[in-house]
């Protein structure tokens, strides 16, 4: 039977159609550019416990406040069809990506979508049109979408599940270490993902490990990277910038990335990533970790 957590994990599953690719540092200098013009005061947004470790986020769209996941590792927001018919649109098209075990994804989109999440006003343009209640257990609450990265494109975001919240803007947190990240604008452009790199056997070759909010099990290890990682069995010692080397349980899976960072490895730490540039440090979080 597969694990709950790994259905959900890979709910959208980074809808990620290659591993990440280096961006043209023209695109990444204008996106630069336009947040620095135009950069709010930082915004607090707070992530609520829902079920089985994931989180959820209060979101005002179509006229009303709605339950939505918060999942980086979604890379998309997307609406249920019944906030889709709430705010008007008439779905268009279709997006094809895949999860990060090679399911192909389909969904339509919308052109756009005005959403508030906490105090945050932000357009998604577009908009995913997916109904994720078939993928939950049946007794559980229903959420009306997911909230991937891309609602935040540009900006930099300060991610801390300890504190249970998500800071969108404003600047890396005191005293914190330099990570190295990757910036992936998957599917068709309209995803964004964010991957973080893990030393190996090899000093000229990193594995890049997707930072995955969803995941509430153990960190996921690709098959052609786990010998190189040094994967024990369940267990591995993993290097990664920032973090420093830490002993891990892992699931060693045949994956489309080289892995997974989830939610029992970020939790006690402040991860801060500009999403326009790629910049990345981590910080010790300041609130329990409850471990």
């Amino acid at each position: 039977m597969t694990p709950r957590w790994l259905l959900l994990a890979c709910t959208l599953g980074a809808c990620a159609s290659a591993a990440p690719c280096p961006r043209a540092p023209d695109d990444v200098a204008a996106e630069a550019a336009a947040a620095a013009d135009d950069a709010p005061s930082p915004t607090t947004i707070a992530l609520t416990d829902f079920r089985a470790g994931l989180m959820t986020v209060e979101v005002e769209v179509g006229g009303a406040t709605r339950t939505m996941l918060f999942d980086t590792g979604a890379g998309i927001t997307a609406i249920s069809p019944a906030v889709v018919e709430a705010i008007g649109c008439e779905p268009y098209g279709r997006l094809t990506g895949h999860r990060q075990t090679d399911e192909r994804l389909d969904m339509p989109l919308c052109p756009e979508a005005a959403l508030t999440v906490g105090d945050l006003e932000t357009r998604v343009a577009p908009v995913g049109v997916f109904d994720i209640a078939p993928l939950m257990p049946p007794d559980w609450p229903r959420v009306d979408g997911v909230i991937g990265l891309n609602a935040f494109a540009g900006q930099r975001v300060t991610l801390d599940l300890a504190c249970r919240q998500l800071i969108v803007g404003g600047e890396a947190p005191p005293a914190a270490r330099p990570a190295r990240a990757r910036i992936a604008r998957e599917t068709d452009g309209v995803a964004v993902g964010v991957f973080l790199a893990a030393r190996t056997d090899r000093p000229e070759v990193h594995a890049w490990l997707q930072v995955d909010s969803a995941n509430t099990g153990p960190v996921l290890v690709a098959q052609h990277i786990a010998e190189r990682l040094g994967v024990r069995e369940d267990a591995a010692t993993l290097d990664v910038a920032g973090f420093g080397a830490r002993d891990v349980e892992v699931a060693v899976m045949d994956l489309i990335h080289d892995g997974n960072l989830g939610a029992s490895y970020l939790r006690g730490y402040a991860l801060s990533v500009d999403l326009a540039t790629g910049d990345a440090a981590v910080a010790p979080t300041a609130c329990p970790t409850d471990d």
